[in-house]
């Protein structure tokens, strides 16, 4: 799967840690449920979340292909090459288009959160840098 190698590409935490930032900014309630739940299970708090180089610059590139897929920078792409080769940004890129199509499907039919994330309903926070966009 899609999930599978990203992990084999950037790992356990930093695809957690990537799905959630692509989620959370794309306001999926239902995908940041279960990425909050996941970085959660990894003993870190969503809330306080500090990266490393690597981390920070997946997270950059997961909020900039959800807020403006078309104009992602060359900076962002030069601070990835310092950590994967093309065909490795090529499964980071899909990994990403896969889960905005499915934050998008979730979002658009309203499916309803997973029972063992009622718990934590209340700790997403929708994004709001769409309120902005006329």
């Amino acid at each position: 799967t899609s999930w599978n190698r990203l992990v084999e590409v950037i790992g356990e935490k930093d695809a957690v840690l990537y799905a959630h930032a692509i989620s959370t900014t794309n306001s999926c309630q239902l995908c940041s449920l279960f990425f909050i739940s996941d970085v959660k299970g990894l003993g870190l708090d969503p809330n306080n979340l500090v990266y490393d180089e690597k981390e920070q610059v997946l997270f950059d590139l997961g909020q900039a292909i959800v807020k403006d897929p078309t104009s992602v920078s060359d900076e962002i792409f030069d601070r990835l090459r310092k950590f994967f080769n093309d065909v490795e940004i090529v499964v980071i890129v899909g990994f990403a288009g896969q889960m905005i199509a499915t934050n998008n499907f979730n979002s658009v039919l309203k499916i309803d959160v997973d029972q063992r994330l009622l718990p934590i309903i209340n700790e997403f926070k929708p994004a709001t840098w769409r309120k902005d966009i006329k």
